[in-house]
């Protein structure tokens, strides 16, 4: 593997979009990766249009672009994601363990840290949508483009998506790169915790604290840092493949 098959798979989260993750993924591309920031289904156009997807289908389109990238490239991928794309990483890992060579995880989420959000199933007939959640940065000015509204039926369909993710952390082999906010008002930083403790098979988990950063901490204060130690960790990783004495750490 040179330099140049160098790939990574860098996904937005819930309601998101590849701007999300911009300035993490121009890291990489400075580094000479190449890098792929799709669009999950659903995602992009309306809240109304992503209510009517699935998890499911919000897996599916990163899988199939996993599945083209190592088969292009020859070699395994790096896959990374802020908030669901952190859970849609570890799902490729564990679905795909011989295609995935690495995840790096920013505020990855395993659950839903809404009290009344485990009432979504039911409450989707009644309340159509609620109030945004974007844009949980401490940085002043920064606004991260994603939906007006939050469809509850995905949040319902999230609430499934994440416990299928958590019983299965397991099976996860590769090794995982893992940043936590100190606050976090959309995800519970116990969940950072819980693959800590769960991914218990990973081949070792590195974990770093965005200290000066809420929930998008990829366009927050500690973004530089997030893209900047993710980037040696996955370099370091994809060399380990290599030569097998290379360190991670």
């Amino acid at each position: 593997m040179t330099p140049q098959q160098r790939t990574a798979l860098m996904l937005h989260g819930f309601t998101g979009t590849p701007g999300s993750i911009e300035p993490w993924a121009r890291r990489f591309r400075q580094q000479g990766w190449s890098v792929c920031t799709p669009t999950l289904a659903g995602h992009g156009t309306t809240w109304q249009e992503m209510g009517r997807t699935t998890w499911p289908e919000w897996l599916h389109g990163p899988e199939e672009d996993l599945k083209r990238l190592a088969r292009d490239t020859g070699g395994p991928i790096v896959v990374a994601g802020l908030s669901m794309g952190g859970t849609t990483a570890l799902a490729l890992a564990e679905r795909h363990p011989g295609l995935v060579a690495a995840v790096l995880l920013v505020n990855p989420a395993l659950g839903v840290k809404s009290p009344v959000a485990r009432f979504a199933f039911w409450l989707q007939h009644i309340v159509p949508s609620v109030p945004s959640i974007a844009s949980d940065i401490r940085k002043p000015g920064v606004r991260e483009p994603a939906y007006p509204r939050v469809p509850v039926a995905s949040v319902a369909e999230l609430n499934g998506y994440t416990a299928h993710v958590r019983a299965r952390l397991d099976r996860i082999r590769c090794p995982i790169w893992l940043a936590t906010s100190t606050v976090d008002h959309l995800v519970a930083i116990s969940d950072s915790d819980d693959i800590e403790s769960g991914a218990v098979n990973a081949a070792g988990i590195t974990r770093v604290t965005a200290e000066n950063s809420w929930h998008v901490a990829t366009l927050d204060h500690d973004a530089d840092m997030i893209a900047e130690e993710s980037e040696r960790f996955a370099a370091r990783t994809l060399e380990r493949l290599r030569n097998p004495s290379v360190r991670l750490r």
